[in-house]
């Protein structure tokens, strides 16, 4: 999937257009699809017409003094592993750059339920794009759905950044232009669509090994174990206290989450290795992972802090849509739901000396396990020191006097930054905070003395 981008009206120049005024597709219908797209009324309108399956609608015309970009991107969802309109929003942001080839993130997002596909709600991203030079240069807004089998995205670009009152006509069309006639897909999955999940992902040999799909209400297991009852009951609990902790929109129509459940620590690893293209040696290293909308592990206590910490990691990339910051920001968060507040002393004991990775540092460490040595520090591993000093700033930040006020302002902004960009999150913590990571250092070193 591809943005559509201001250098796209020269190309756009060489399709050719719909001729013929009276017949210019104000409602187009799109088959494969089975959804219908209700334009907006723009001046200077164009229809390109059906381009691909893959890009079933293109048209540009102006509103107010924006010039308008709409095109309409469709891929296999199967293809992609794409299961929630979610997902999809992260595709486009990640497919998306900035002239100067920087990563783009939106600056809001959002649910909005309604028969926009084959799952009954969909999603609203917008956010804007900067020249080589750094300057606002347009604004893209994208919705994302699901429907009959496809992953599909409407991009809007509009030149220059779109005004409040341009910006409200786009919403309008979102929510009023947009309609779905097929079929509504199950939320809590047909068993045999967890089957061929199943079957799909798991290693060689076990494929015909999956004990009965059990549900939750926010998770559907899939697992060749016994106990899967005990893990439905855990991670409710671990859900309820994620949501507490980082307030998010709930929807009954969400699909449910898959878990894996391997009954073997061999298993898990052949699973890992497999579908993260890893050798085993570094799958092995860990006890559970979260990636794209699953959470997969091999069976062991229920109670075990690994879930919660991997269950924050599934939340924050399928409920609240924030997988920014960087390690720092995404290890951080869960560590801290995961630890209980003596376990952090001993890295306050390290912040309060001065002996800590000074956060303009920290925040650029692409990983906070594979950027490091790997050798015992002080009775414990780097990587695990590193993991409470971002639990702890966490806790700095949810915690202290200074940092609770715009705590969830902090998360939901910090999230949505290019992962390791200094600038970026500077200029977040300037905004909410009015101080940068060399002063917010310097707080956190005092709020570590104080503890």
């Amino acid at each position: 999937m591809h943005l559509a981008s201001a250098a796209l009206l020269a190309f756009l120049t060489a399709i050719p257009v719909v001729q013929d005024e009276d017949a210019l597709p104000k409602a187009a219908t799109i088959d494969h699809l089975q959804m219908t797209v209700q334009l907006p009324e723009l001046e200077d309108f164009q229809s390109f017409g059906t381009l691909s399956d893959q890009v079933p609608g293109r048209w540009t015309g102006r509103l107010g003094k924006n010039e308008l970009v709409i095109t309409m991107f469709a891929a296999n969802a199967e293809q992609f592993g794409m299961t929630i309109p979610e997902g999809v929003l992260m595709l486009v942001e990640d497919n998306a750059v900035h002239d100067d080839g920087a990563d783009f993130r939106f600056d809001e997002s959002r649910l909005i339920e309604g028969a926009y596909g084959s799952t009954p709600y969909a999603m609203i991203g917008s956010g804007a794009l900067r020249s080589e030079e750094g300057d606002l240069r347009s604004s893209l807004y994208a919705m994302t759905g699901l429907a009959n089998g496809w992953l599909y995205s409407i991009e809007i670009e509009t030149t220059p950044v779109a005004s409040k009152a341009v910006e409200k006509e786009l919403m309008h069309f979102f929510e009023k232009g947009v309609t779905y006639s097929g079929e509504l897909e199950n939320y809590e999955w047909t068993d045999e669509e967890a089957e061929a999940r199943w079957r799909r992902d798991a290693p060689e040999g076990i494929k015909d090994d999956m004990k009965k799909v059990l549900r939750s209400k926010h998770y559907i297991f899939l697992t060749n174990a016994s106990g899967g009852k005990l893990y439905m009951k855990k991670m409710e609990e671990n859900y309820k206290k994620i949501q507490k902790l980082f307030p998010f929109e709930e929807t009954e129509s969400r699909r449910l989450m898959p878990v894996f459940i391997f009954r073997t620590r061999d298993q898990y690893v052949e699973f890992f290795a497999n579908i993260a293209g890893s050798s085993k040696e570094a799958a092995a290293r860990s006890a559970g992972h979260a990636w794209m909308d699953y959470y997969a592990t091999m069976y062991k206590e229920p109670g075990d802090p690994t879930h919660l910490h991997e269950q924050v990691h599934q939340i924050f990339a399928n409920r609240l849509l924030l997988g920014g910051g960087g390690s720092w920001f995404q290890e951080g968060l869960a560590e801290y739901t995961e630890c209980r507040k003596n376990e952090l002393s001993g890295a306050a004991r390290e912040v309060k000396k001065g002996r800590h990775k000074r956060l303009p540092e920290f925040v650029q460490m692409a990983s906070l396990i594979y950027s490091t040595s790997g050798n015992d520090v002080k009775g414990g591993s780097e990587a695990g020191d590193l993991y409470k000093q971002a639990a702890l700033l966490i806790e700095f930040m949810r915690e202290s006097k200074f940092g609770k006020k715009g705590f969830q302002q902090f998360v939901r902004e910090i999230g949505r930054v290019p992962r390791g960009d200094v600038q970026a999150i500077d200029e977040v913590l300037m905004r909410i905070y009015e101080v940068d990571l060399l002063q917010l250092d310097e707080l956190f070193i005092e709020y570590c003395k104080k503890r």
